[in-house]
């Protein structure tokens, strides 16, 4: 699979097997086994990735380029996305000591409440 991020947004493409052997049509014209052995896919909407990404327990555009990065993983594996197999994610939380003085944008008790929500796949 190849992707590629032009201006008007993410565009993906599946690479196909070669009509020919590569070494031989290399050597006369790379463009021409591209052109022939690239065609388009359809790829996910991404109005609703962006809306899934939303929905998670985070202000939106929070992740900064992390999130940009997973619109366009998600647009690339469409929707419903494929289940990742063995995967494993650490959350370490704290709170400030600043929390219990009451300037914190959030009470304490929060941070035990997005954890669990965290763990319940939010």
């Amino acid at each position: 699979m190849v992707a590629a991020v032009e201006s008007g947004g993410l565009h993906v493409f599946h690479v196909s097997s070669c009509p020919e052997p590569i070494v031989n049509t290399f050597a006369a014209s790379p463009q021409s086994v591209i052109a022939r052995t690239v065609v388009a896919t359809p790829r996910g909407d991404p109005a609703a990735v962006q809306a899934h990404l939303d929905a998670l327990t985070k202000p939106p555009g929070s992740l900064g380029r992390l999130e940009k990065l997973a619109l366009q993983v998600g647009v690339v594996l469409g929707d419903p996305p494929p289940p990742l197999e063995d995967a494993v994610v650490f959350v370490f939380a704290a709170d400030h000591g600043v929390a219990v003085q009451g300037v914190s944008a959030y009470p304490a008790e929060v941070t035990a409440q997005m954890c669990a929500n965290f763990s319940g796949g939010g």
